[in-house]
């Protein structure tokens, strides 16, 4: 049962979420996507971008804990008015610490989170 929670949410949440975005910019919300053009507009040459991926399973330590626990505070508040009641209630107890259903509970949690760095160099 607790995996179809999880199913759920991951199909919910994503609609909700860009549902949120419809009325504002998302480039605000993720500005690797526009790196590039950001350090050329700070007047500096684009050099090379890295991709760092981090993957942490159930326990997760207590640093990431507080990283996710911060991220799923956000997804909740972006997303609640977009989303029905039912699908807010579904999809908020796997994202609720005080929830039985709390997602870093769970000991088949597992997340992949994807990091962009890029360098530039000072243009002449």
């Amino acid at each position: 049962m607790k995996f179809l929670m999880w199913a759920a949410a991951t199909a919910i949440i994503p609609a909700g979420w860009l549902r949120s975005w419809r009325p504002r910019d998302p480039e605000r919300y993720y500005v690797a996507r526009d790196l590039r053009r950001l350090l050329t507009e700070a007047g500096l040459k684009p050099q090379r971008r890295k991709t760092h991926v981090f993957h942490r399973e159930f326990p997760v330590p207590e640093a990431e804990r507080r990283f996710l626990e911060a991220y799923f505070e956000s997804l909740r508040e972006w997303t609640a008015p977009f989303l029905s009641p039912q699908d807010r209630r579904r999809c908020f107890s796997v994202l609720q610490p005080e929830s039985p259903a709390y997602l870093l509970r769970q000991p088949h949690f597992s997340v992949t989170c994807l990091d962009h760095t890029l360098w530039g160099k000072k243009m002449p």
